[in-house]
């Protein structure tokens, strides 16, 4: 038996393991996103995941729920057409059974607008039996991000 002192702090060594793969996968996702390597993203992904962010699909382009490896372009290619990306800052990555759980902040433009917001939110990224991401989620106060879109 492995001593009490050697042992990770929550659970087995497998469960640490299985957690930083987790963490690395999301992680690499951000990466693909940020040099625009949507087949990378597609890769890491399930072929049936659910994205769901927050807010009103009728005033944000990317809001709203999206299905699949279609979906996933299409909330993808929303973002990337509808927003300018000024500062996006991942601040904390941690794990849960198998979601992985993602603070960030973001500033950015609505460019329909031109409108600068701030948004914080949380991103909660969920890891199938497959080791790819099988929903995400975003949550976290989107009334900024509305109005930016409104004008």
């Amino acid at each position: 038996m492995t001593p009490a002192a050697s042992r990770p702090p929550h659970g087995t060594w497998s469960d640490a393991l299985n957690a930083s793969h987790r963490i690395a996968l999301v992680q690499e996702i951000f990466d693909c996103f940020e040099r625009g390597d949507l087949p990378g993203i597609l890769a890491r992904v399930d072929e049936q995941v659910q994205w769901r962010h927050a807010g009103d699909p009728a005033v944000v382009p990317f809001a709203g729920e999206f299905q699949g490896w279609a979906g996933t372009l299409q909330y993808l290619q929303a973002v990337r057409q509808s927003i300018r990306i000024t500062t996006l800052v991942l601040q904390q990555f941690r794990h849960e059974n198998n979601q992985v759980l993602v603070d960030i902040q973001v500033l950015a433009t609505a460019i329909a607008t031109g409108i600068s917001y701030p948004l914080e939110s949380t991103l909660i990224w969920t890891i199938g039996e497959k080791g790819k991401v099988t929903h995400l989620f975003q949550r976290g106060d989107v009334s900024a991000l509305e109005a930016a879109f409104r004008g």
